[in-house]
């Protein structure tokens, strides 16, 4: 663990000042973890990170998804929080010999899927609950929730979105995935959000005492949860400040490793294809951004335009609408939406929803890569 993080160390007090100190244990296992989780989501202080987020419900755990059929497992834990967003949650302890990146990777390879809606939509969560219904479960546990039509249609548009918290929770964070998780949270034109949560553990007589803590750069949250036997929760809140640290080395994937991993995948395109398509957007006067297994295309100081995973390249309008300003910025986006139609994935309906990721076909743009980065030097030049 970090030398820079705060210990900590509760102490009991009863009525009369006589103080306990609980003894710190550590944690049995996963699958002690995997089983407290479920009849326990209050522990996880989603809130914390965004109010979106908070109250969960359990939808099932060891959630089979397209990654898996790579052989890289099934999901832990899935939750949906009454706002209708996904929380995947990932149980490491620390000393699980997978490193950070190994771990990090798998939870992103998990949104990835669930973003894909062909496969995965509000009729696929039910089908994989165990009760007899989820919007009934979800009202009992919280009657304030909208009515079914619109909280379907909140759960569907987050999917759509990959508005996804993904929550990677363990005894301990590694320092390496701090950084990492720092960088995959920085603003590149993405939705989701992903947190470290560490739990710390004390015995006391017949139940324990669970202190949640998540782990940014930036600041520390904790909380104090008592797990009694029956799974009934005593919540206590503090919050503390840790300094910011100036300087982080974040992970990125390299240009070579992101052109590898593309071309291994999209087999139509060889790496000398997607190296001169790079080169010619550099030529142009754009930049490229790599972060944790994608690309982000860009006009520096002014604003993302793509971003490149080993699936696709994609781009949402209403975050280049928010982003754009100034008296040109709407004859410049008019301009750029309607250059990249003959760009699309076919199928898709342009624009209808100004919040969805529209997908761009490689193989066109390659073919025609003199007029798509034509089109887009005419949108800097507008903009």
């Amino acid at each position: 663990m970090s030398t820079a993080r705060i210990v900590q160390r509760p102490i009991i007090v009863d009525k009369s000042g006589k103080t306990v100190s609980p003894e710190l244990v550590k944690m049995p296992n996963e699958a002690w973890l995997q089983k407290l989780l479920p009849t326990c989501p209050d522990i996880l202080p989603t809130a914390e990170i965004d109010s979106k987020y908070s109250q969960l419900f359990y939808i099932a755990s060891e959630v089979a998804t397209e990654s898996s059929k790579t052989g890289k497992g099934h999901i832990d834990i899935l939750y949906v929080s009454t706002n209708g967003n996904l929380v995947i949650v990932e149980t490491k302890l620390y000393r699980n010999p997978e490193s950070s990146r190994q771990v990090i990777g798998q939870v992103l390879d998990y949104a990835v899927s669930l973003h894909d809606t062909k496969q995965w939509n509000w009729d696929k969560l039910e089908s994989i609950y165990k009760g007899q219904d989820l919007y009934s479960g979800i009202k009992r546990k919280y009657p304030e929730i909208t009515s079914k039509e619109n909280f379907i249609e909140k759960v569907n548009e987050s999917i759509r979105q990959a508005d996804f918290l993904m929550m990677i929770v363990g005894d301990a964070i590694r320092p390496s995935a701090d950084k990492i998780a720092e960088f995959i949270n920085s603003p590149i034109d993405m939705h989701h959000r992903l947190a470290l949560c560490e739990l710390t553990t004390y015995k006391m007589a017949d139940k324990f005492l669970v202190v949640p803590r998540l782990t940014t750069s930036t600041n520390i949250l904790e909380r104090a949860v008592i797990t009694l036997k029956n799974s009934k929760i005593i919540a206590t809140e503090t919050k503390q400040q840790q300094a910011t640290e100036s300087e982080y080395k974040y992970f990125q994937i390299s240009m070579e490793d992101f052109i590898s991993d593309f071309t291994n995948k999209n087999t139509q395109i060889t790496p000398d294809m997607l190296s001169a398509f790079f080169d010619a957007l550099h030529s142009a006067g754009f930049s490229t951004k790599t972060a944790t297994k994608q690309v982000s295309i860009g006009i520096p100081g002014v604003v993302s335009l793509f971003q490149i995973s080993t699936d696709s390249i994609w781009f949402t309008p209403s975050k280049l609408q928010a982003t754009l300003k100034g008296t040109k910025a709407k004859p410049a986006l008019s301009y750029l939406l309607e250059s990249l139609k003959d760009f699309l994935i076919k199928g898709q309906n342009p624009y209808k929803v100004m919040n969805k990721f529209y997908r761009l076909d490689f193989s066109v743009i390659n073919t025609k890569r003199t007029e798509f980065i034509s089109a887009l030097s005419k949108f800097k030049e507008i903009v």
